[in-house]
């Protein structure tokens, strides 16, 4: 696995620009690790990221007929949502103690968080890959 990322190289990416759906039942009641907190707090937006756009394509109707089953797609979409995780936690050690008090009380995240998920795992995509040559 690549280094984490230092927290100075969230300066360089943009806003993220859709509006991140927030958990249900916020703020946690137990006491939670911060990578935690902060997965909790992502996850809805983490789920629909990892979900491939091309699953519906090929779907079909999900009957006999289609070329893409259920558990295919539960399968594709677990496997990114393990790549997205690692990426996750890796972003959330760069947060700053302001940033996580904003989470705990609110689930919101920053505006560059994020951009640096995504880029944090295609840099661990492309770690592996070049790990597998």
């Amino acid at each position: 696995m690549p280094p984490r990322p230092p927290a100075a190289r969230r300066d360089g990416l943009g806003p993220y620009k859709r509006k991140v759906r927030k958990p249900k039942d916020w703020p946690p009641r137990e006491r939670l690790r911060p990578e935690r907190l902060v997965w909790l707090a992502a996850r809805p937006e983490i789920e629909r990221l990892a979900q491939p756009w091309w699953t519906s394509l090929i779907t079909g109707s999900g009957g006999r007929g289609s070329y893409l089953s259920h558990r295919d797609r539960k399968e594709i979409r677990g496997h990114r949502m393990r790549e997205y995780a690692e990426a996750c936690e890796a972003v959330a050690l760069t947060l700053t103690k302001e940033e996580l008090a904003v989470v705990q009380e609110s689930a919101e995240l920053p505006p560059w968080f994020f951009p640096a998920v995504q880029q944090v795992r295609g840099e661990q995509i492309a770690y592996r890959r070049q790990r597998r040559h």
